[in-house]
C-alpha cells in the first residue's frame, strides 16, 4: 500500500511540473504572439523640406516607370545638391533725399512669422534605377526617356540597372 502512495505522489508532481511547464509556455507564447506597439516611419515625419521633396519625386517617379510595359519591379534614388530654400515677400520702400534715393528691403511678416511665396527646389544631381525589365534594351530607353522627361535631366544624370 505505501507503494501505491508513493507511484501516486510521483504521478502527481509530475503532473504539477507538466501543469507549471505548461502555464510558462503559454505565457511566453501569448507574450510573443500579443501585436506590439509598431512605429512606421511616415514619410512626412520628422523630415526637412528637401527629404520630403525627394521623397515625393522618387514616388512620383517609380510610379510612373512601374506603369512601363515590361519595366517590373522598380526602385528609384535621386540625389540632390543643396536644400529646399524659402522666397520671402519683401517689402520694399523708395525714400526720396534730397537729390539721393533710398530703396529698404524687409521681410514681410504675417503673424510674427516671414511670409513664404515659394521655394527654390535643389538641383539634381544623380537618378539610379533598378527595374526588372531593364535588361531589354526597349524597356530600358523607355525608363531613360520617362526619367528625363518627368525630371528635366539630361541622360547624362541617369543610371538603369537590371535587378
Amino acid at each position: 500500500m505505501s507503494e501505491k502512495r508513493f507511484s501516486l505522489k510521483v504521478k502527481k508532481e509530475y503532473l504539477l511540473i507538466a501543469a507549471a511547464i505548461a502555464a510558462i509556455s503559454i505565457v511566453a507564447l501569448s507574450s510573443s504572439l500579443k501585436p506590439k506597439n509598431i512605429t512606421v516611419a511616415t514619410p512626412q515625419a520628422e523630415q526637412s523640406d528637401t527629404e520630403k521633396y525627394v521623397f515625393s519625386l522618387e514616388n512620383k517617379l517609380k510610379n510612373t516607370i512601374s506603369g512601363i510595359k515590361g519595366a517590373g519591379n522598380v526602385s528609384v534614388a535621386i540625389s540632390v545638391t543643396g536644400d529646399v530654400k524659402p522666397i520671402y515677400a519683401t517689402d520694399v520702400k523708395t525714400v526720396q533725399d534730397g537729390e539721393k534715393t533710398v530703396t529698404t528691403s524687409t521681410i514681410a511678416t504675417f503673424g510674427g512669422k516671414p511670409l513664404v511665396i515659394g521655394s527654390v527646389y535643389p538641383e539634381i544631381t544623380g537618378v539610379a534605377i533598378v527595374a526588372g525589365g531593364a535588361d531589354d534594351i526597349t524597356v530600358k530607353m523607355a525608363i531613360l526617356d520617362a526619367v528625363t522627361t518627368v525630371l528635366n535631366v539630361p541622360c547624362n544624370k541617369v543610371r538603369i540597372l537590371a535587378r
